[in-house]
């Protein structure tokens, strides 16, 4: 019988197991890449494959569940029988706090529209664009992170937005990401933590 959430039963961490040739350490990251045997690869799963891409050669390995191991099968390791290696637990940092000059209600306003981004003080932020003579405005909700140079916005369902980012008291200026040029947004007196 073959896995069926094989993604869920391989996830990042690290392996130890036997195969028909020896022992073998699987280490298998958050970020796509996998190490075996001295190996640097990178690694994709499905409901019922692990495949393995180091450098030029590709190995598919079909999986399944024994107890508590796990039984890959397929070329280089033939049959190889894998179990979790149980670490200490790690003591996670927490994250470092938001920098207070860029919690606030920013306002852009040009020719063609306004741009509001609020950051809240609990890391979400809103960001409403309206375009002159549009109907509603496209709102944009996410999570947001930052320091004294730089704002990541991380829109729900999509990729993250990087700018360079200087707070200048009552404006903040951003730039790069998807900006053509820099914009200094005034802050609006609007409480940072009510909806815009």
């Amino acid at each position: 019988m073959w896995i069926s959430l094989f993604a869920a039963l391989l996830t990042a961490g690290t392996y130890d197991g036997v195969s028909e040739s020896g022992r073998v350490r699987l280490t298998l990251g958050d970020d796509g890449t996998a190490r075996f045997a001295g190996a640097e690869c990178r690694y994709t799963s499905d409901d019922a494959a692990l495949t393995l891409v180091c450098g030029a050669t590709t190995y598919v390995l079909r999986g399944r569940r024994e107890g508590a191991a796990v039984v890959l099968t397929g070329p280089p390791f033939g049959t190889l029988r894998l179990r979790a290696v149980a670490h200490p637990a790690e003591q996670v940092p927490a994250p470092a706090p938001l920098p207070a000059a860029l919690v606030g209600t920013w306002a852009y306003t040009a020719s063609g529209g306004t741009l509001s981004l609020r950051l809240a003080v609990d890391g979400t932020f809103e960001m409403r664009q309206a375009s002159l003579g549009a109907g509603e405005p496209v709102v944009t909700r996410g999570r947001w992170s930052g320091d004294e140079s730089a704002l990541v916005l991380q829109p729900e369902g999509g990729p993250p937005l990087r700018y360079r980012a200087t707070a200048l008291g009552d404006r903040l200026r951003i730039g790069g990401g998807d900006l053509p040029a820099d914009v200094e947004l005034p802050k609006m007196e609007a409480d940072p933590e009510a909806p815009l």
